[in-house]
């Protein structure tokens, strides 16, 4: 069957018509060569496999998703660590670095959800499907953890000599209310570090990502990353609150265990069904092996596990350096694992074939 050549169109889009009679919109706000190259891709990928890749269509969920998706996972986990912990990486400006760390990372993946959404009502529409949507659910639980985790560091924060400004708030981080303001956060954490995966588990459309694997598989994988920053902070300001032969020990548990469970997730997902196979195919032996497997696995989690071995048997600037770069390739290799996942998915459409491509859009 033979494919049409796109054509910039006079409204700057293009419509793909499916024989099942979904459209698909597209825009066409790049070059002409562009253009022609990006939709001769699409058909062949479904010609191919008779699936459509989630990242063909419309921007899908890429490189700003996965940054986002990142974001949330160290920045909620970070928090959770010096609470349960007792981690602590000291001060500045009076305030745990450890918790402004963490509130200044999840807002940036906040900032990057709300520029996703475009436009100020989308977010008000997409918070009102609390009750259906992890999305929805996860974005208010990345407000509430911002409010309370401020709220709870304020009265600490310090200027100039000593200055106060937000001394006359009737609490500290130690006190009973300060404890409760740090509750709601910490469980709020929570939310933002797990509810990624549950966003990804709870897409039916993309068999890839719904598995049992996913929910599990992200937050170890943002815990390491969490200690990974834990590790890179420290090798400047030191490590307090408890031994750091410990905090090693746990991050190479954590990182062990985020090893096996990807594993797990690309030799198990054939079950899944055709789209989840050509997935997995994709991430083990395909287009996407130097980033999942290279990237992902190697670089981000065997070498460091590698380097930590190293720093457990070592002490003093060769336990801290060894510790730092395996931190920087552990957040790496987390961000490349969420961008694995996100660009090896399938939708899995009942029929794909009997293309075509319409001049206008009705």
């Amino acid at each position: 069957m033979g494919v049409m050549r796109p054509r910039r169109m006079e409204h700057d889009k293009y419509l793909i018509t499916l024989s099942s009679g979904e459209k698909q919109e597209g825009n066409l706000d790049m070059p002409e060569s562009s253009q022609q190259l990006d939709l001769e891709k699409l058909y062949q990928e479904i010609y191919r496999t008779g699936l459509r890749p989630q990242t063909a269509v419309g921007p899908g969920w890429n490189t700003a998703h996965a940054t986002w998706f990142t974001a949330m996972g160290v920045g909620g986990g970070l928090y959770l660590y010096r609470l349960v912990l007792g981690l602590n990486l000291g001060t500045f400006l009076g305030l745990p670095l450890i918790d402004l760390l963490s509130i200044i990372i999840v807002g940036i993946g906040g900032g990057i959800l709300i520029a996703d959404l475009g436009h100020p009502e989308r977010l008000l529409k997409a918070i009102a499907n609390v009750k259906t949507s992890w999305i929805a659910r996860g974005a208010v639980a990345d407000f509430l953890f911002m409010g309370f985790g401020i709220l709870a560091i304020a009265p600490h924060f310090e200027i100039g000599n000593g200055f106060k400004p937000f001394s006359f708030l009737p609490w500290t981080i130690n006190s009973q209310v300060g404890l409760v303001i740090q509750l709601i956060a910490w469980v709020t954490a929570i939310i933002v570090m797990i509810y990624v995966g549950l966003v990804l588990y709870g897409s039916h459309s993309v068999p890839f990502w719904r598995t049992s694997t996913v929910p599990i598989l992200l937050p170890l994988s943002s815990l390491s990353a969490a200690l990974g920053l834990v590790f890179v902070v420290a090798s400047f300001t030191g490590l307090t609150g408890v031994s750091l032969k410990t905090v090693e020990a746990l991050q190479a548990a954590l990182v062990t265990l985020t090893l096996v469970f990807a594993f797990i997730q690309v030799s198990y997902a054939s079950k899944n069904g055709d789209s989840a196979k050509e997935s997995a195919s994709l991430l083990r032996k395909g287009r996407y092996a130097t980033l999942f497997m290279g990237g992902a696995l190697v670089a981000g989690l065997v070498l460091p596990l590698v380097l930590i071995a190293f720093a457990y048997m070592v002490s003093g600037v060769a336990e801290t350096s060894a510790l730092a770069f395996s931190g920087i390739l552990v957040i790496i290799g987390t961000f490349l694992l969420r961008l694995s996942l996100l660009k090896a998915a399938y939708f899995s459409p009942p029929n794909y074939h009997g293309l075509r491509v319409s001049s206008k859009i009705p």
